[in-house]
């Protein structure tokens, strides 16, 4: 689990409006990752730091959906 979910027990899975990058993101969650929502962004960070952070828009996009499960994969999370 990431240090961040252990420091803030009470922290709740940011919510996307769309439902195939909120199932992202709710995946995510459920691993241990950290995830947070910026601006125009929701940051998803893995447990492992040495992993890189992903980036999900907050802007739906056709294409942008297989490179953010691309990402996610190459992060450590098989979705």
């Amino acid at each position: 689990m990431h240090p961040l979910r252990i420091e803030h027990p009470e922290a709740k899975c940011p919510r996307h409006f769309n439902k195939e990058y909120r199932r992202l993101v709710e995946a995510a969650w459920a691993a241990g990752w950290w995830c947070e929502r910026r601006r125009k962004y929701i940051y998803c960070r893995p447990p492992d730091l040495s992993r890189r952070t992903v980036r999900i828009p907050m802007t739906p996009n056709k294409r942008t959906i297989h490179n953010i499960k691309a990402k996610l994969r190459a992060a450590g999370l098989w979705v």
